[in-house]
């Protein structure tokens, strides 16, 4: 008999619980018509992804999953990423992708990979101008990293809420 956690694509290794979509689970074409189907608010929702490399908690694949999930939701090609309006200053370690459709304002997908990044929240202390957190030496296993940009201000661009 299958545990729930497994059930649910959970396994246990290396001391981690790692969280895996799972196997046999909907590909592109039957997520986008399941989701199709169902009740929505006007208009598609845009999705932001933002996903560590050496996150052991959730598998980094996931990421790849939910893109290719959204974009097919979407009607938009993965194997063309766009970019639309300035790009921020970006550390190396950081790869982004943006999808939306021609002629589109705004990206309707966005795909951040942190590079040796794990289950944190990223923040940047090294911004005067745009102060975003702050790592307490004093405590361990916070799940915040100084990553070099700010996740809280990558959210709110992206959902356009700054003011």
């Amino acid at each position: 008999m299958q545990s729930a956690a497994s059930l649910c694509g959970i396994s246990v290794s290396r001391g981690c619980a790692e969280v895996k979509a799972r196997s046999g689970g909907y590909d592109s074409r039957e997520w986008t018509k399941a989701v199709q189907r169902a009740q929505h608010p006007a208009g598609r929702p845009r999705v932001l992804i933002v996903q560590g490399t050496a996150d052991c908690t959730v598998d980094p694949q996931n990421a790849l999953y939910l893109t290719n999930q959204w974009t097919a939701f979407h009607g938009l090609k993965t194997d063309a990423p766009v970019v639309i309006g300035q790009e921020p200053s970006w550390p190396e370690r950081a790869v982004r992708q943006g999808y939306a459709p021609v002629g589109a304002n705004a990206l309707w997908v966005e795909t951040v990979l942190l590079k040796d990044v794990g289950h944190v929240m990223p923040i940047d202390t090294g911004n005067p101008q745009r102060p975003c957190g702050r790592v307490r030496v004093s405590e361990t296993k916070t799940y915040i990293e100084d990553v070099g940009f700010c996740g809280a201000a990558l959210a709110a661009g992206f959902l356009q809420l700054e003011q």
